[in-house]
């Protein structure tokens, strides 16, 4: 366990949780851009004019789908995260006084 004073420790764990929200939305946008992308180049080119605006209108709405979906993963998965760093920090907390009434 690494104990951290109260004043670093929590501007450490509020770096740690930013740091994995980015990461975490930073991954979602990256593989929907790269989905989106190839899906509309194979079926782009077979298609006329109304086709293409209809097929834009389709793809628009499944982006939006899969963005929701995606970002219920991201949330939760941030949600697992952040709890991880509260029990960290209850923790190091409960050290912290141990380590006080030792000392006392």
């Amino acid at each position: 366990m690494i104990y951290l004073s109260s004043k670093y420790g929590n501007i450490a764990l509020s770096y740690l949780a930013l740091d994995m929200l980015d990461k975490h939305v930073s991954s979602v946008v990256d593989c929907l851009e790269q989905t989106a992308k190839k899906e509309m180049i194979k079926i782009e080119g077979k298609l006329s004019g109304q086709q293409k605006s209809e097929l834009k209108e389709r793809a628009i709405l499944m982006v939006l789908d899969a963005i929701d979906s995606n970002l219920r993963k991201v949330l939760e998965g941030l949600y697992s995260n952040l709890r991880k760093v509260i029990v960290t920090k209850i923790e190091a907390k409960c050290l912290q006084n141990k380590i006080q009434k030792k000392e006392s």
